[in-house]
């Protein structure tokens, strides 16, 4: 049966090597009601940007104090695309979010000022 949503994020962390056996251990999920087709994640930022299915950018700020083990807020849930986000970058320099959609368009977004700054 379905759960209540369509797409995930989840967060793993692998534990340590016992008789020859990997393991992992999930530390987080974010769910999403559509699919989530393309990832970003900028280090300097510890951001994760999020496209999905529907066309919407989604970031999310994970905790680096706490080793990573969960997410401390959503900064933007935004409808940006009429289709799917097919590729997603964030550029530390200037703060913006390049986006591309199967609705052919390319997108500049500030996530600062909530505004499309560029794109056709």
């Amino acid at each position: 049966p379905w759960e209540e949503y369509l797409g995930a994020v989840e967060c793993y962390v692998q534990k340590e090597d016992v008789e020859n056996e990997i393991k992992f251990e999930r530390l987080w999920r974010k769910t999403f009601q559509s699919q989530v087709i393309c990832l970003h994640w900028d280090q300097t930022s510890n951001n994760l940007l999020i496209g999905t299915d529907d066309g919407t950018l989604t970031i999310l700020k994970v905790a680096a104090d706490s080793g990573y083990t969960k997410f401390e807020e959503v900064l933007v849930d935004y409808k940006l695309h009429t289709a799917r986000i097919m590729g997603v970058y964030f550029d530390p320099i200037s703060e913006y979010v390049y986006t591309v959609s199967e609705d052919k368009k390319f997108k500049v977004y500030n996530p600062r000022k909530e505004t499309i700054v560029a794109g056709n």
